[in-house]
């Protein structure tokens, strides 16, 4: 369930910039995390809001807002 979500999201996320860091997690055990870093800086957490991002339009707003 949260790997198929998780690729539909990346791939919408690096298709509007490839230069934001995607991350799920990488060792056992997964916690479901989904993170988006750009600059360094944390500007989404699955962890945190306990969701991914929900439409196509939360994410281009999501990408939109880290650019400016």
């Amino acid at each position: 369930k949260y790997k198929p979500e998780f690729d539909r999201v990346s791939k919408i996320i690096l298709s509007i910039n490839q230069s934001i860091n995607v991350e799920g997690n990488k060792s056992i055990p997964r916690t479901g995390s989904f993170e988006v870093v750009m600059n360094n800086q944390l500007v989404f957490s699955k962890l945190k809001t306990e969701r991914f991002p929900n439409e196509v339009e939360n994410i281009h707003g999501l990408v939109k807002k880290m650019l400016n």
